[in-house]
């Protein structure tokens, strides 16, 4: 993917436009709607009370719109923000979303914030154009890739983990080898504590892990779960050794290292080779890059927490139902889709292993 203006990487049509590059009207009504107001203003502070992980997403979200009125010429045209959202305007954007290859879920979830937005520019007007256009973009029929295909055990992705912090000890260079060991530590502990990115990254020494009558314990409030919901656990016992030694060893060769242009890391877990904190981008390119390397296909952070439903619903079917709350799901529902994804892969591997064995020549007794 080509190099693009707003990002690493990112290719100019799909980049999100930031903030700091709205067109000054919208800033004032955005700034407006976040910020706390008085119970007796007359607008303003619609969104002051919602999660701050929300609104960034809903400004990434409309940064994506305002990229695609850059690129065709609507932003300098249009200086009302409201006058922009015109029907036209929002097909053609959907066209290009559907040109990317967008999921349909994803291109509705775009037409939503994008009709909040439009909410806040203009209370009065008229947006079910874009619900009605939402509503049948969601029912599109949709060929989604099949993961069975790129599949990894949790095993397999632990496997890994150990793999790299062995390998790590042969490293001559003590940043090569705090590297390394960081990025195995990083595999092994997401195979078996599947987080969210954000909750990853987030994890900070003292605050959300910490020691307790001689225990790691992991401690994360629900003010910044997506659920809304605490998570307390243990760090894993197979873990704790690994753990000491970044710690001990690792963690402080990678701390020391500074540039003038970059904050510290402080109390965060996880150093990036900058001596700042590791971002979730730079965490989910680590991911990325290392599985690529060992298995042939990059797997994203986020497939850990399919890999460990999956993984239980194979081996442990019984039990498949404490993969709810291993994955702070609120519905069983949500956990249940991977136990029917499980069936479907024993299904085949029991298919290939019977054309295995049909295959194979017939063992007949010579005379």
């Amino acid at each position: 993917m080509s190099g693009g203006l707003y990002g690493r990487d990112k290719a100019p049509e799909r980049v999100s436009m930031p903030l700091q590059l709205w067109p000054q009207k919208d800033k004032e009504v955005w700034k407006a709607a976040t910020d706390h107001v008085g119970p007796f203003a007359d607008q303003g502070g619609e969104r002051a009370n919602m999660r701050p992980h929300s609104n960034r997403r809903l400004q990434s979200s409309y940064g994506r719109w305002l990229t695609f009125l850059g690129r065709s010429g609507d932003l300098l045209q249009y200086p009302e923000p409201a006058k922009r959202i015109r029907k036209d305007s929002v097909e053609q954007f959907v066209g290009e979303l559907q040109a990317l290859n967008n999921m349909p879920s994803t291109i509705a979830l775009r037409l939503t914030d994008l009709l909040l937005m439009g909410r806040l520019f203009d209370p009065t007007s008229n947006w079910s154009f874009i619900t009605r256009m939402a509503d049948r973009i969601r029912a599109t029929p949709w060929k989604s890739k099949d993961k069975r295909l790129h599949f990894r055990g949790s095993d397999e992705l632990y496997g890994l983990g150990l793999r790299l912090m062995e390998e790590a000890r042969c490293h001559s260079s003590p940043l090569n080898a705090a590297t390394g060991y960081r990025d195995g530590l990083i595999m092994a502990f997401l195979a078996l504590v599947a987080f969210r990115r954000a909750n990853f990254v987030q994890l900070k020494l003292g605050t959300e892990i910490k020691k307790s009558d001689g225990c790691w314990i992991l401690d994360l409030s629900g003010t910044s779960t997506k659920t809304h919901a605490p998570i307390s656990c243990d760090w894993p016992d197979e873990l704790v050794e690994p753990l000491e030694i970044y710690l001990s060893e690792h963690r402080p060769v990678l701390a020391s290292r500074s540039y003038r242009w970059l904050t510290r890391a402080g109390d965060h877990l996880w150093v990036a080779q900058s001596g700042s904190a590791l971002t979730q981008a730079a965490f989910y390119d680590i991911v990325r890059k290392r599985t690529k390397v060992a298995f042939g296909t990059a797997i994203n952070p986020h497939a850990f927490r399919h890999a460990a439903a999956t993984t239980l619903a194979i081996h442990d079917p019984e039990h498949v139902r404490v993969a709810a709350p291993v994955l702070s799901h609120r519905s069983l529902s949500t956990t249940e889709k991977y136990y029917n994804q499980a069936k479907c892969l024993d299904a085949h591997r029991r298919y290939t292993d019977a054309l295995s064995r049909l295959r194979q020549p017939s063992r007949r007794s010579t005379p």
